[in-house]
């Protein structure tokens, strides 16, 4: 059966881990929680303008995929995956 999630009874926390100039607020508990989901994680995160999600970092067994729902990526600039795992490599 599916599970209905209805956005006005969405409760974002701000993450208590994030530096300084980080501002994430992360749904608790999480949308992969709330529906259930047992092999996929997945959520809704909001971030403040001008503000960063995280400090540079990777996963090596998983992916991050990100959907901009409201706001511009202005400003923002993208790393390219391939090297990012050579200079990991390299640094072994």
């Amino acid at each position: 059966m599916a599970t209905i999630i209805k956005p006005e009874e969405l409760d974002f926390r701000p993450d208590a881990k994030s530096p300084e100039d980080f501002s994430v607020e992360t749904l608790a508990p999480r949308l992969s929680t709330l529906a259930k989901s047992e092999k996929f994680m997945f959520d809704i995160r909001k971030l403040q303008p001008d503000k960063y999600s995280f400090p540079y970092h990777f996963h090596k067994d998983a992916e991050e995929l990100i959907k901009i729902l409201s706001g511009s990526t202005a400003g923002f600039f993208t790393l390219n995956a391939e090297k990012s795992a050579r200079a990991y490599e390299n640094s072994c």
